[in-house]
This record gives structure tokens, C-alpha cells and sequence, in this order.
């Protein structure tokens, strides 16, 4: 598990995310690599989490699995282990009235921003990165402009943009 962890190019905290998880799946396991996904979702179902946490196990499980399979060729115990099921809460919305009173700033360029966040549902750290060269004007036949904008997502260790 250690030489998965170092073979992949990502931040202390996802590292040390992945020490905790996959530490406690060997833990359970008495330092075995498990073949079987009856081992697998034994040890979800054992967790005392949440659903979204659970996820986030299996999740890291998966990935695991799948770089094991490639790199030492270990049978991927987690092929057919169903993906926890959890209800995520609805985001709160705001209403027509709240958003009319944020688009009142005076200040053009929040009030821009404010427009392209609402409009895209782009979050903060994807807006923060756009640059001119990102936005794309072009015109439609009817003579009308489009501006399209290209969005990244967040950089991994070795600063690659994932979008």
C-alpha cells in the first residue's frame, strides 16, 4: 500500500486521506490483500460512518484496487462490489428576491461575477483561474455574440490542471 501511495503524484492531505483508509482496510484484514469482494463489503458494512464517508472508503478501495491490479497484478476485490448508496441533503437555493438584491452591487465587476457564478454554477476556485485567454467570443449566424469559457478545476502535486 505504501508504494501506492508514493507512486502517485498527490498533496499531504490526500496522502495522509489515503494512509488512514487503506490502513484501516489492512488493519481489518490483519495486513492481507483481500481477492474476494465478499471481504470488501464486509468491511464497509463494519464502518461506523456516515454514507457519505463509507463512499469515500470505497472510493479510495477502488482506486487502490485498480493501480494493484495493473502494477503487481492483484485481483480487483472491489469488481462488482456495488458503490454505497447515500442520500446527499439538497444544497439550500436562494430565492429570486435574494439573488435580485446580490445583482444590485454597484460594483460592476462583483456584480459580473456574482452574474457568471449564478449563471454557470462555476465555483469560486474554477473563477479565480479564468484569464482572458479563456474566454472564446464568437458570433452566431444571426449576428449575435457568444463568449464560451474554458474552466479548470484544481491542480494535482505536480501542478496538472484537472478540469
Amino acid at each position: 500500500m505504501r508504494l501506492f501511495i508514493e507512486s502517485r503524484a498527490i498533496g499531504p492531505k490526500t496522502r495522509e486521506h489515503y494512509t488512514y483508509t487503506l490502513g484501516r482496510f489492512a488493519a481489518a484484514n490483519r495486513g492481507a490483500l483481500p481477492s474476494d469482494p465478499l471481504t470488501v463489503e464486509r468491511f464497509l458494512a463494519s464502518l461506523t460512518v456516515s454514507g457519505a464517508t463509507r463512499d469515500g472508503f470505497f472510493r479510495d478501495l477502488r482506486t487502490f484496487y485498480r493501480w494493484a491490479a495493473i502494477r503487481i497484478g492483484a485481483t480487483d476485490a472491489t469488481a462488482g462490489v456495488a458503490r454505497p448508496r447515500f442520500n446527499t441533503p439538497l444544497p439550500d437555493i436562494l430565492t429570486r428576491d435574494e439573488i435580485k438584491t446580490l445583482l444590485r452591487t454597484k460594483d460592476r465587476r462583483s456584480r459580473a461575477l456574482l452574474a457568471f457564478l449564478l449563471d454557470t454554477g462555476a465555483r469560486l476556485h474554477e473563477v479565480a483561474g479564468v484569464t482572458r485567454r479563456d474566454i472564446v467570443e464568437t458570433t452566431t449566424l444571426d449576428g449575435h455574440a457568444v463568449y464560451s469559457v474554458r474552466l479548470r478545476g484544481s491542480a494535482d502535486a505536480a501542478g496538472r490542471w484537472h478540469s
